[in-house]
This record gives structure tokens, C-alpha cells and sequence, in this order.
């Protein structure tokens, strides 16, 4: 039963919060606040376990990215990413996680570069990092 509370939670926010990032090119505090929350409690068995290492080296690998991208990296999708350590309570696992995100946009935004469709530069990352964290570990 928990495994299906998580999975459906984790689901579900990401169809939500993925087409909000595709629609208005932003990822909303309230549905990250929404997410977090659910998540936490979907996950609250797991926490047992939880590892506060992990977590300050998420935070300081998202606050590293924000400093370092000048701004081009969305604050969105890195508030995304931090709370995406809900879900991988293991710093490697959420570093793999990461990369796979990081790839799956870059294809995504070769893809659109080589259909002449990326009229802005950027790309919603919102759908590619719930990929990356769902097909990981």
C-alpha cells in the first residue's frame, strides 16, 4: 500500500507541476510547497533512515548551480531538484538521479535545436528532472 501512495504521489506532482512548467514557463512555490508536503508524508517510513550529510550536499550542489549558471538555470527547477532529496535519501542516488536529468534535457534541447523550435534558448527542465528521478535508482 505505501508503495502505491508514493508512486501516485510522485505522479501525480509531476504531471502537475511538468505542464505548468511547459505552459507558463514557471514551476510554482504552492505546487513545490504542495509536493514537498505530500511527499513527506507519503515517504515518512522511509525517514528513519535520513541522512542530514545528504541533504546539506543537495542544497549545496543547488546553491553551487545557481551562483555559477548567471541566473540561466531557473530558481524553479533548482527548488525542484532540492526537494527531489525527498525522494532519493542517498546523495549518489540523487546525484545519478541528477545526471540523468541533465542528459535528458540535453537531448531535448538538441532535438529542438536541430528542428529550429528553441526560439528562446531554454527549455522547461521540469519534465526532464521527474524523468531523470524516475527512471534512476
Amino acid at each position: 500500500m505505501q508503495t502505491w501512495i508514493s508512486l501516485s504521489t510522485f505522479f501525480f506532482f509531476g504531471v502537475r507541476i511538468s505542464i505548468s512548467d511547459l505552459l507558463l514557463r514557471k514551476i510554482r512555490n504552492v505546487d513545490l510547497g504542495y509536493f514537498v508536503s505530500a511527499s513527506i508524508l507519503a515517504n515518512f517510513e522511509e525517514f528513519s533512515n535520513f541522512e542530514y550529510e545528504s541533504l546539506f550536499c543537495t542544497l549545496i550542489t543547488c546553491i553551487s548551480l545557481y551562483a555559477f549558471s548567471g541566473g540561466r538555470i531557473g530558481a524553479g527547477d533548482l527548488k525542484l531538484l532540492a526537494a527531489m532529496s525527498i525522494w532519493r535519501l542517498d546523495f549518489l542516488d540523487w546525484l545519478y538521479s541528477f545526471g540523468l536529468s541533465w542528459i535528458l534535457g540535453g537531448i531535448v534541447a538538441l532535438v529542438l535545436m536541430l528542428a529550429k523550435r528553441a526560439n528562446s534558448g531554454s527549455i522547461a527542465f521540469g519534465p526532464m528532472i521527474f524523468f531523470g528521478f524516475a527512471i534512476g535508482r
